[in-house]
């Protein structure tokens, strides 16, 4: 069969089957397996958290009603604070005179074992 088209119209058949496989690429598409593709990012607004600081506890609100809910019964919108706020303690005299005691024998050079 081959022997019976002329040089032109395998020339032509090379030229339909270059453009062919240039516009139907099905090919075998390559990524980093390490480091797939990733849809780009979409902010969503809920759900979101709500903070309750005093029990350091947090809910997950799932639309905008229920955070109105939960803003209305006292939790909050913000994160806690990274440590909770300590009272200040006021120590005694009797006291800091201890401390100072531990301090100074705490820090007194170890001796060294023969």
């Amino acid at each position: 069969m081959i022997d019976q088209l002329s040089p032109e119209e395998i020339e032509r058949m090379r030229q339909i089957v270059a453009q062919h496989d240039q516009t139907n690429r099905p090919g075998i598409k390559e990524f980093d397996l390490n480091n797939p593709p990733r849809l780009p990012y979409r902010f969503q607004e809920y759900p979101k958290t709500v903070y309750d600081h005093e029990g350091r506890r947090s809910f997950i609100v799932r639309n905008r009603e229920d955070e109105k809910e939960a803003l209305d019964s006292g939790l909050k919108l913000e994160p806690f604070p990274a440590e909770a706020e300590e009272p200040e303690v006021r120590l005694s005299a009797a006291e800091l005179r201890e401390i100072e005691k531990l301090d100074a024998v705490a820090r007194k050079p170890r001796k060294q074992a023969q």
